[in-house]
């Protein structure tokens, strides 16, 4: 008869009669380090030099520094940490006066087009003359043409609408000149 001992009556196993498993070393790392990492890791990227070229030209065509991390998937850090490097320095220089360029013809356009709206107020006929007269004095103003109005703050009169002021000044606009003052 086998013998029992005490580890079998209570259903133990000893210890010595188990298989020994190795843990992994885990190793916290905070969120702070991963960043630190992927810093790195992004600058260690840029510094390639087709990565490079290809973030100079993204740079040059003006697209902002951010802009070049995301469409590269690099860390916003790697692209700013080198700016004062001078090719990258150019290249941002570069993109900003270029981005200034196309802000500037939007805005001239936008211009252009807010003219012309205001043109149209001033002469369709189905507008109400007093509208009509708003346009033609934002016209006038927005073009430096209007007189200064600092000098009549003082009088606060009753205001009327002149029609027919109203219709030479139409045709003086569309004439483009003072020769069409007269009636």
């Amino acid at each position: 008869m086998k013998r029992r001992t005490e580890n079998d009556r209570e259903g133990r196993v000893s210890p010595g009669s188990e298989s020994i498993d190795v843990l992994q070393n885990a190793v916290a790392v905070s969120d702070v380090e991963k960043e630190v990492i992927r810093i790195m890791s992004a600058r260690a990227t840029f510094s390639a030099p087709e990565t490079r070229a290809m973030a100079v030209q993204l740079l040059t065509a003006g697209y902002a520094p951010a802009e070049v991390a995301r469409r590269m998937r690099l860390h916003p850090g790697a692209v700013y940490d080198l700016a004062r490097e001078p090719e990258v320095k150019t290249a941002i220089e570069a993109g900003v006066e270029r981005r200034r360029a196309i802000v500037g013809h939007g805005l001239q356009h936008a211009a252009q087009s807010a003219v012309e709206t205001l043109q149209e107020l001033m002469l369709d006929p189905g507008v109400p003359p007093k509208e009509r007269i708003k346009a033609a004095e934002t016209l006038l103003d927005r073009s430096g043409i209007a007189p200064d109005s600092g000098i009549q703050q003082g009088a606060a009169g009753p205001v009327t609408v002149d029609v027919d002021f109203d219709q030479r000044l139409a045709r003086i606009v569309a004439g483009g000149g003072s020769s069409n003052l007269g009636d």
